[in-house]
Parts: C-alpha cells; structure tokens; sequence
C-alpha cells in the first residue's frame, strides 16, 4: 500500500505502459522465485515486500493508463471493465490457488506465476502495439 504513492510518482516521469509491464515482470519473477526463497528467511521478507508492491501496482498503473488513454463515456467503460475484471480474478484467483495447493505444495507461487504470466504476455503486446501506433520522426 505504502508504494503506490511513489509508483505514480515514478509513472509520471517514465513510459507508464513500460513500467507497467516491468511490475507485471516482477511479480512473475518473484512468483517463480517463492519457492527457493521460502528456505531463505533473509530474502523472503524484502522480497514479499516488494511483491507486493509490484503486484499491486499493476491495478494502480492499470487505473492510470485508463485515464490517460480515455475521456468521457470511454473512460467509465474502460474503468468498468477493468473492475469487472479485478472482480472475476478475485473470485476464481483463490479458487485456482486452492485447487492448486490442494494438488501440490508449491500451488500459490504456481497460481501467481500463471496470473503474471498471463498479464505479462497481454501487456507485452499492449508495448508493442502503442509503439507501431507512434507516429515516426524524420530527421
């Protein structure tokens, strides 16, 4: 929670869509990294820390890009899908992370890293697609 202040902050001097795909990255990378440092006490805890706060940066810089890219009814729709989406992941994202512990001891960072994954892929593709839209400088 403490950390979304500085991320807008720092989402105001930089490429918004690149750092939020560099917080969807982190949270895969640390997701994939939860059980090694689960035996490593030292690293778990700053690493939890910053998990989370990448983790929830995403729903925050996602809010930002909303608004930077839509005005009027599109920006209500666009903030309504977005809530509606948060909303289904938070329905099924326990479901899936249960089943998956049920089924294996490392099925909350495999849940995790699957949800990143997935995010990392759509916004990887988002990046890509804003920079064929930019118009070419000739010199």
């Amino acid at each position: 929670m403490l950390f979304q202040v500085p991320l807008g902050w720092i989402a105001d001097r930089c490429n918004r869509r690149t750092l939020h795909l560099t917080c969807g990255v982190l949270t895969l990378s640390l997701g994939l990294a939860l059980p090694w440092l689960i035996t490593l006490p030292a690293l778990l805890w700053p690493a939890l820390i910053v998990l989370g706060a990448v983790a929830g940066g995403i729903y925050t810089l996602a809010l930002i890009l909303i608004g930077q890219d839509f005005r009027g009814p599109d920006l209500i729709t666009a903030n309504a899908s977005v809530g509606l989406l948060w909303g289904i992941g938070s329905l099924f994202g326990p479901l899936l992370s249960g089943a998956l512990m049920h089924s294996n001891p490392q099925g909350l960072p495999l849940a995790l890293s699957l949800a990143a994954g997935i995010f990392v892929i759509t916004a990887l593709g988002s990046v890509m697609a804003k920079q064929k839209t930019k118009p070419r400088q000739h010199a």
